[in-house]
């Protein structure tokens, strides 16, 4: 008989952080001349001014975004704190993925850093009077607001548990501890069975409207998720892989352009999806 394994097993706790410069500040001058022009109490508003084009700063918050994305796509939720549940069987996809974004974003801001000094140049013309006593941080300063760091952690064992107590009160903390473990496990897998059922009615939805128009990734987000779905299945759920199986047999297989030009075809996917999402809503 196979040994079932434990979480510690199973998965790890990854946390990611992704920072950067707001290339804004508030200014105290202008809220209160704004305030006072408008009569109104000096904590009604604030006034920002963006030092550099919020155009050019519009890269970088995309980069970042894309890469906080990409995180919580990969990883499970893991109580309130900033790690993630990263299942071991996910571990190459996640460190290839996350790589790639990282360095794209590095890319960015490196752009970013080159043009610093001619924004810092043109900003008396661009901002006029706003650039009364405005200063700017040197380059060195701002690049080392940009940064990216990813720390991995072991997940706790209740096997492992050892502290300086009775044996009672011990035991009593292992208990906790191993229903903290169970309830965290069952939020993690029911974040799994939302997203893919997010995705199967996003389908529905869209597809049962004749005139919809849809992009490809419609289809492919679903085809993408249910390929990494056997590695986030944390507690081997066999309801999970029977109904990922329906759905890449009936659903994440379609071609969209197929769906686009033959109503038959559009028809079916959606019987196909409510079909599915009615086994699914015994388990959301």
């Amino acid at each position: 008989m196979k040994t079932k394994k434990r979480l510690s097993q199973k998965a790890m706790l990854v946390n990611f952080q992704i920072s950067g410069w707001t290339g804004r500040v508030k200014d105290k001058a202008v809220s209160r001349e704004i305030t006072v022009s408008k009569k109104a109490e000096q904590d009604s508003g604030a006034w920002w001014t963006y030092l550099v084009p919020r155009s050019v700063l519009k890269e970088l918050e995309s980069s970042r975004n894309k890469a906080r994305n990409m995180h919580y796509a990969l990883t499970l939720p893991w109580q309130d704190g900033g790690c993630r549940i990263l299942p071991s069987a996910m571990f190459l996809d996640y460190t290839k993925a996350i790589r790639e974004v990282t360095e794209d974003y590095d890319r960015v801001v490196q752009n970013f850093l080159n043009i610093y000094p001619t924004l810092v140049a043109e900003s008396k013309k661009r901002l006029g009077d706003l650039a009364i006593n405005k200063t700017y941080p040197s380059v060195e300063s701002i690049s080392n607001k940009f940064k990216c760091h990813q720390s991995i952690f072991p997940l706790p064992d209740v096997k492992d548990f050892r502290v300086d107590l009775s044996e009672d009160d011990a035991d009593t903390i292992r208990k906790q501890v191993e229903d903290s473990i169970t309830a965290t496990t069952q939020k993690a897998m029911q974040s799994v069975w939302d997203k893919f059922t997010d995705l199967v009615d996003k389908i529905e939805s869209t597809l049962k409207q004749p005139k919809k128009v849809f992009r490809d990734t419609l289809i492919s987000n679903l085809s993408d998720f249910c390929e990494l779905l056997p590695k986030m299945n944390l507690t081997d759920d066999d309801n999970l892989e029977t109904i990922r199986k329906e759905v890449v047999d009936k659903l994440a297989d379609l071609k969209p352009n197929d769906l686009r030009e033959s109503k038959k075809d559009r028809t079916a996917a959606v019987k196909a999806a409510k079909e599915v999402l009615k086994k699914m809503k015994g388990y959301v």
